[in-house]
């Protein structure tokens, strides 16, 4: 059986991809990413019996994003050998022409929520009334760890490509949701997360 988790709600994939990886702690397991793939590691651990007269479950983390070559090496492996459990996550949207690619599979979709989106592209220097508005519908509908995720995911991307914040505010910012994560994580933090976190996107549009 093929599971596959992808979307670009990477929160919400890797979730639902931990608790699927949770029912088969039982089973001998081989995990891959597309960075450290090793087809004779592969080939043997499919080929051989187990040690332990246990199943097998393979591990594959973005191998869609593997090279050309390696996909298609990666994909005759997996539909010649069909009786191996496969479990794959992909931090980005599939295309249709992807989801049976290594042949018939369950297929879990996470796409990121437009609201939450719309939210993100929002925080512009002085769009605070407008980002305000949309912060709080984004938290009427998915939960604050979502959006925090995808903040910092978008404070460090714009950290390390143009921005329109000055570098300095940004990185201050981001100084101050890391240190605002650790006091709400141990129960240090004297406001609701959520106020704590609009405070400080504020003062950066401002």
């Amino acid at each position: 059986m093929i599971y596959i988790f992808h979307g670009d709600d990477q929160y919400k994939s890797q979730q639902a991809y931990q608790a699927k990886l949770s029912e088969y702690s039982t089973f001998e397991q081989l995990h891959f990413d597309n960075k450290n793939i090793d087809f004779d590691k592969l080939n043997q651990f499919i080929n051989s019996q187990s040690l332990f007269g246990s199943d097998k479950m393979l591990i594959l983390d973005n191998p869609y994003s593997l090279v050309k070559s390696n996909l298609e090496k990666l994909q005759k492996i997996i539909i010649s050998n069909k009786d191996i459990d496969i479990i794959i996550w992909q931090e980005r949207l599939l295309k249709p022409a992807e989801n049976n690619y290594f042949g018939k599979a369950t297929i879990q979709k996470f796409p990121l929520d437009k609201k939450l989106f719309a939210s993100l592209n929002a925080l512009k220097p002085g769009n605070i009334h407008n980002f305000c508005t949309l912060y709080q519908e984004t938290l009427q509908q998915e939960p604050f760890e979502l959006f925090f995720f995808w903040l910092k995911n978008n404070i460090r991307k714009n950290l390390t490509t143009y921005s329109k914040f000055p570098e300095d505010k940004l990185k201050d910012a981001y100084l101050k949701l890391i240190k605002m994560e650790y006091l709400y994580k141990n129960g240090l933090l004297y406001q609701p997360k959520d106020d704590a976190c609009l405070n400080i996107l504020v003062d950066l549009m401002a």
